[in-house]
């Protein structure tokens, strides 16, 4: 090829074509500079507003998500979703494809500001979807799952089980038994059975979702390292330790080869192992691996970031049960605004800091000072405040830290 502005548009296609093949090996810092420089091309020579640019912003954006450089990704979205809509129509599929992207980025990050701006946004992408394509056409079970995702993190299990269902019912009568995107719509399937307490149907799900990716990805691909955690994390929530713990290990071992040691994605799968640590009894193994998940976070985010405030919150009822009441103070203490800002006072990770202030100063005997915050607790979580720190849901901290595909 030639060099730098010399790359004619013929080029554009290959770096497409090398990216998404780095995407699919989960080389995603490859597949970003890949991906830019055939977006640089295509800007160039064929305008922002073209078909193909358009398509590029969401190849560029998904790689830049991959890395955990949301900022940067949803900005990318934002750019495709006003393009496509003002040079394609709000019926062109591209348009629906660069919505979907939007709301599912926004979905992930979880917030009470987030998942509202996403719903609306998922919600339209299927219905385009639909109208274009039919509702039995296997183009629309990532929106089906998608949108069952977000009404499944706003709590509405009932509004959602409808979109999981179908999209497995449509991806095994177009794939088969055996193909990644039926993988991805049972582990959607099987996250929204746990949340309704289906254990058993749960369970199902997930292993046959890791029995997919590992016959079909390859047993080192993030996706089987998703499977993993995921799997162990409803093992956890049924005091199955032992199997939840190896489970765990080897999912981080298939994120540090997957993604590499620092990844941010990493960090998703320590907490979940150092809750499962302090849940079990082992406080101390728990404090190394809440220690590794405060680095790498570190590494990626500013020190105020709530995300970092979402370590120190389990982290802080960790060192609480330890007894080192000091160091749990200092971490507690700091934990809470971030969130509270980021999130709002409301929101379950707030409101869990709180509680675990509470407990804090509870066990270390000062009740004036666990009074303040109690105060500051929803009625809801008021009502379970009498519950000592050692006897927490599982399951409820297991959503804080949970890893989605």
């Amino acid at each position: 090829r030639r060099s730098g502005s010399e790359d004619g548009i013929e080029v554009a296609p290959c770096l497409t074509a090398l990216g998404q093949l780095s995407v699919a090996r989960s080389s995603y810092a490859s597949a970003e500079s890949l991906l830019r420089q055939s977006l640089e091309i295509r800007r160039r020579l064929q305008g922002s507003a073209h078909l193909e640019t358009i398509r590029g912003m969401n190849h560029l954006g998904a790689a830049l998500q991959a890395l955990a450089r949301t900022d940067e990704a949803e900005k990318l979205y934002e750019e495709a979703v006003r393009l496509s809509r003002n040079a394609l129509g709000s019926e062109h599929e591209v348009y629906a494809a660069s919505i979907n992207n939007l709301g599912l980025l926004l979905s992930q990050r979880g917030t009470t500001e987030s998942l509202q701006r996403a719903e609306p946004l998922l919600r339209e992408s299927l219905d385009i979807l639909e109208r274009i394509l039919g509702d039995e056409d296997g183009r629309i079970v990532d929106s089906l799952v998608n949108l069952s995702y977000v009404l499944e993190q706003r709590g509405e299990y009932a509004a959602a089980k409808p979109f999981a269902g179908k999209a497995v019912e449509i991806d095994r009568k177009i794939h088969g038994s055996s193909h990644p995107s039926l993988a991805n719509a049972l582990n959607g399937f099987a996250t929204l059975l746990e949340r309704m307490g289906d254990f058993a149907e749960a369970e199902e799900a997930y292993r046959e979702t890791l029995a997919i990716r590992r016959e079909t990805q390859g047993s080192q691909h993030r996706d089987v390292g998703t499977a993993l955690n995921n799997l162990a994390n409803l093992l956890r929530t049924q005091e199955r330790f032992s199997e939840a713990d190896t489970l765990y290990v080897e999912a981080i071992d298939v994120y540090r080869e997957a993604l590499g040691s620092d990844h941010f994605w990493v960090t998703f799968v320590l907490l979940n192992r150092a809750k499962l640590l302090e849940l079990s009894g082992d406080c101390e193994s728990a404090v190394d691996v809440f220690n590794e998940a405060l680095r790498i976070r570190s590494l990626h985010l500013e020190e105020h970031h709530w995300r970092i405030a979402e370590v120190k919150a389990l982290f802080g009822g960790c060192l609480t049960a330890l007894g080192r009441f000091d160091k749990a103070e200092q971490m507690l203490l700091n934990c809470y605004p971030p969130l509270a800002k980021a999130r709002g006072e409301r929101h379950r990770a707030t409101q869990d800091a709180i509680q675990r202030i509470v407990d804090l100063y509870a066990a270390w005997e000062k009740p004036r000072e666990a009074s303040v915050y109690r105060a500051k607790l929803h009625e809801k979580q008021r009502r379970g405040a009498a519950a000592s720190q050692t006897s927490r849901n599982g399951s409820e901290e297991k959503r804080t830290a949970e890893v989605k595909p």
